[in-house]
């Protein structure tokens, strides 16, 4: 019988020990809750509009116009930059265009500085292209029109 009053204490003692003998008042952490506080982003209406003051331009050569509305209701203009690297153009609904776009011509395009890594490179939001106008002495006069005297 001391037997089992001994296996019976010693239970009582292991697990009182291991349930509360862990136990310290000193390891609580203290918690506060924050009540005021302001939103950690800002709704989408109260960010600033992109505006071509800030916009970067890229002129480029226009190499074709894709007729093909994606999901989004876009469409695609190919152009060769100045430096030889072709880019891609997204054209949303938002974006103002010439009355035309001619393939050959080239024209300035406005967009942000968000491009896609891809080959060639997609410039996504487009706020405007238009057409670049040659100054006089950089026209080119054809050969017809010179007189020899």
């Amino acid at each position: 019988m001391k037997k089992n009053n001994k296996l019976k204490l010693g239970l009582f003692l292991f697990f009182s020990i291991f349930l509360f003998g862990c136990n310290n008042d000193n390891d609580k952490i203290n918690t506060t809750m924050v009540v005021d506080t302001q939103p950690a982003t800002m709704h989408v209406d109260e960010t600033n509009v992109p505006h071509e003051n800030i916009s970067i331009i890229t002129t480029g050569v226009l190499t074709k116009v894709s007729d093909e509305i994606d999901n989004y209701g876009n469409k695609r203009a190919y152009f060769t930059g100045d430096d030889g690297v072709d880019f891609i153009s997204v054209i949303s609904e938002t974006t103002i265009l010439p009355a035309d776009l001619i393939i050959g011509s080239t024209y300035n395009v406005f967009h942000s500085d968000i491009t896609t890594m891809s080959i060639p490179g997609q410039y996504p939001e487009v706020y405007k292209i238009i057409a670049v106008t040659q100054n006089i002495d950089e026209q080119e006069t054809p050969i017809d029109s010179f007189n020899e005297n």
